[in-house]
C-alpha cells in the first residue's frame, strides 16, 4: 500500500527512542523506505549518532525525555513546525518505542528506576499522542506500540513488565476510543530480540550483585546468577531488530492492520501466555522455591 501525506510525496512518522536498538533501526528503515522520519532521542549527543546529511528523510528530534513534559512539548511544537515546512498534511504515525528497565528483586529494586520506567512508557506516550493527535486525525494515520510479547509477571524484571502491563492497557483503550475515527491503536509484540538493552542491564546486575549485603544475596543471589545465565543464552539466539523494522512497516502500511502483530515470539511463551494466571504463577512460584529460573 503506498502512502503520501506530503506534497513532497513522503510520509511522516514519528519514532520514539532511536538512540539505539529496536528504535534506531526501525527510525533508519522506514528512512529508507519512503517515509519522513522524526526520530527523537533523550540526549542531543544520541542525536548526533542517527544524524546524516545524506539520508534527508531521517530528522533528529531532541532532547526528548518522556519522563520531561517540558521537553515533550517542545519536540511536539518541533514536529508541527517540520510538518508544516515540509507541505505534510498531518502525521500518519506514531511509534513508541522508548524505555528501558533493569533486573533486581522488588524488595531490592532502587524505586526510582520503576517511577521512570512508568513516566517514560506510560504516562509519557499518552501525553505526546494526546498533543499529535490532531495531527494524526489530519493524515487518517495510527498509532504503534512496541511491547513485550505477553503480560507474565517474569520475576525480577518488574521495571520492564509492570510498565508493560500499563502500556498494553493504554493500546487498547486508544483503539477503543478512536474506533469512531478509524484510528487503529497497534501492538508490535517483540520477544527475544538482538539490542544493546540486553548486555546493559546484565552489567548493571552484576554491578548490583557486588554491591548487595551478603544477606541480600543470600536470599536472591543464586535465582540472580540463573537470569544472567538464561539472558545471554536467550541473547545469542535473539532476532535481529530489522525484522521488527519491517513488522513495523507492514503495519503501517496495511489497509486492515491487525490488532497485534507478533514478531520474535518462542513456543515456549506461546505456551506460556495461552496458561491461566494462576497456573503462570504457581510454574514460577515452583522455579522460585527451587531456588532457580
Amino acid at each position: 500500500m503506498k502512502l503520501r501525506n506530503a506534497k513532497n510525496g513522503k510520509t511522516a512518522v514519528v519514532v520514539t527512542g532511536c538512540s539505539s536498538g529496536i528504535g534506531k533501526t526501525i527510525a533508519e528503515h522506514l528512512a529508507a523506505h519512503d517515509f519522513l522520519v522524526f526520530a527523537t532521542t533523550r540526549n542531543v549527543s544520541d542525536a548526533k549518532i542517527i544524524h546524516d546529511p545524506h539520508k534527508e528523510n531521517l530528522i533528529p528530534i531532541s532532547p526528548l525525555d518522556l519522563t520531561q513534559r517540558e521537553e515533550i512539548r517542545a519536540a511536539v511544537d518541533s514536529i508541527k513546525s517540520n510538518l508544516l515546512s515540509r507541505g505534510c498534511d498531518g502525521l500518519y504515525g506514531i511509534v513508541s518505542n522508548a524505555g528501558g528497565g533493569s533486573i533486581a528483586p522488588l524488595e531490592l529494586m532502587d524505586m526510582s528506576i520503576m517511577e521512570k520506567e512508568l513516566k517514560a512508557r506510560v504516562l509519557g506516550p499518552a501525553i505526546l499522542v494526546q498533543l499529535l493527535l490532531p495531527e494524526i486525525r489530519r493524515a487518517g494515520g495510527r498509532l504503534l506500540w512496541i511491547t513485550t510479547p505477553s503480560l507474565v509477571p517474569v520475576p525480577y524484571k518488574s521495571s520492564i513488565h509492570v510498565p508493560e502491563f500499563a502500556t498494553h492497557g493504554l493500546a487498547r483503550t486508544f483503539r477503543i476510543e478512536l474506533s469512531p475515527w478509524r484510528v487503529p491503536s497497534i501492538m508490535i509484540a517483540c520477544g527475544g530480540v538482538k539490542t544493546r538493552a540486553v548486555t546493559r542491564m546484565d552489567l548493571e546486575l552484576s554491578q548490583n550483585l557486588e554491591a548487595w549485603s551478603k544477606e541480600q544475596l543470600g536470599r536472591y543471589g543464586t535465582a540472580l546468577k540463573a537470569v544472567l545465565m538464561r539472558d545471554s543464552k536467550i541473547a545469542a539466539m535473539g532476532i535481529n531488530p530489522q525484522k521488527v523494522a519491517k513488522t513495523v512497516e507492514t503495519a503501517l502500511r496495511s489497509k486492515k492492520p491487525k490488532s497485534v502483530y507478533k514478531v520474535g515470539v518462542s513456543k515456549q511463551l506461546e505456551n506460556l501466555s495461552s496458561l491461566s494466571e494462576e497456573k503462570v504463577d504457581y510454574l514460577f512460584i515452583s522455579m522460585m522455591r527451587g531456588n532457580h529460573l
